[in-house]
């Protein structure tokens, strides 16, 4: 047990996953808030925990402003500033290439509208939304959009010219896109329904088609969700066939670990066993984890979901899931308890106490002799492992040592202030 847990922790010291992996979350909001409201969906609490200094610090170090009113994510970043000292860099969602359906000159304009609200936002608030970056730092081009539908069959097209357009008005901004894992796997978990024309078992010719398209974009950062029905072994296998031989250098993934049990398929009213599920959740996370210490493609994680927003009401119990629509990772019980208070604390956890995490652990509890081995095996990480790093992220791949270093970040808690983020990711995106 102890030459285990010592070979995971030294690998991920070498790996030196603490200063180079974004973790956040799909964080759902009512679109009709401006401000955050614990009553319709989650506030800054849910962000923040206190290190063993005593100090507040944000536990996700990205913001992906996906799924709501962007003054609400820019409120929270606002807040994070001012309770932490560190604002996360924020990925905003622009799909207005969808509804221009090819049109450039439409795209281009619904971009341009775009960040000129952004702009409005950034400087129509009496200040406290002025250390956002004059631009956007990141955006997120779609979420599911369906590139493989023959109804729409120049959808790919659509996307690379909104690359493009992004490129050309935001060279410096982050870029990411959200597949269904059956649109670029050519197949859904448990057979080859999706379209005629996309043969799974052809090797050379349709199967890879959108992988290769999606190379040439150069789309920063790319994703597939189909997290509640796919092995991880079929999620990497296919990712190693079909999307890494086409990825440019600097394309990097980020991996979508399910936290949302019962979303899909459970009863109305069927009360969830907490514990039960809070320890399939825990190792999930610690599985993507683990894939995350093995694979230099990988570059973070987007946890889905942060909470349920569809069932807020407070006389109901989450637990009891009244709507039939699941947890969320900060959903609360009746009786005020977190709903999955061990896979909750994991990931709150990653990017607090220590520089080289090792993704492993035991459910439902830590055996008892790992405390101290941990704190040894930190401190053998810290005097030879974490010391090698240095070198071994300059002659990583074939980046450049600048390259590299962009993906580091020289906060102790993991977070990137404004200038920092702009600076180190432009370099990289």
């Amino acid at each position: 047990m102890r030459a285990v847990l010592s070979a995971s922790i030294l690998a991920a010291c070498n790996k030196s996953m603490y200063d180079s992996f974004y973790l956040s979350s799909w964080s759902y909001g009512q679109h009709t808030h401006t401000t955050l409201d614990a009553d319709a969906m989650w506030t800054t609490d849910d962000w923040i925990r206190t290190n063993d200094a005593g100090s507040e610090f944000a536990w996700q170090n990205l913001i992906l402003a996906c799924c709501g009113n962007d003054t609400m994510y820019a409120d929270l970043s606002s807040q994070l500033l001012e309770r932490t000292g560190h604002a996360p860099p924020v990925i905003w969602h622009w799909g207005g290439w969808l509804p221009a359906a090819g049109n450039h000159a439409n795209a281009a304009l619904s971009l341009a509208a775009h960040i000129a609200e952004y702009t409005a936002m950034r400087t129509a608030s009496h200040g406290r939304y002025l250390h956002l970056p004059a631009a956007p730092w990141g955006i997120m081009l779609a979420d599911e959009p369906p590139l493989r539908d023959p109804a729409t069959p120049d959808m790919t097209l659509w996307l690379a010219d909104a690359v493009a357009l992004v490129k050309t008005a935001l060279p410096h901004a982050v870029t990411y896109l959200n597949l269904k894992y059956g649109t670029l796997a050519c197949a859904n978990a448990n057979d080859t329904q999706y379209y005629s024309h996309c043969r799974p078992d052809d090797s050379s010719g349709s199967r890879y088609e959108l992988a290769a398209s999606l190379g040439r974009m150069g789309i920063g950062i790319l994703s597939t969700d189909q997290y509640y029905s796919v092995p991880i072994a079929d999620y990497r296998r296919m990712y190693s066939q079909v999307l890494y031989p086409h990825m440019q250098p600097h394309q990097r993934v980020v991996l979508l670990p399910f936290a949302a049990h019962c979303e899909i398929g459970c009863a109305v009213n069927a009360r969830i066993t907490s514990s039960s599920v809070d320890c399939s959740l825990l190792a999930t996370a610690k599985a993507h984890m683990d894939w995350a210490h093995d694979d230099d493609r990988v570059t973070g994680m987007f946890i889905y979901r942060l909470k349920n927003i569809w069932s807020t009401n407070a006389a109901l119990d989450a637990c009891d899931n009244p709507t039939a629509t699941g947890l969320g990772l900060v959903d609360r019980c009746a009786d005020g308890s977190y709903a999955m208070p061990k896979t909750l604390s994991y990931y709150t956890s990653l990017l607090s106490k220590r520089p080289c995490p090792d993704g492993r652990g035991a459910c439902p509890d830590e055996p008892l002799d790992s405390i101290p081995l941990v704190l040894v095996l930190v401190a053998v990480c810290i005097a030879v492992g974490c010391a090698a790093k240095k070198a071994r992220a300059g002659s990583r791949g074939n980046r450049s040592s600048s390259s590299s270093s962009s993906r580091r970040s020289s906060s102790s808690s993991g977070l990137f202030t404004k200038d920092e983020a702009v600076e180190r990711w432009s370099l990289m995106f």
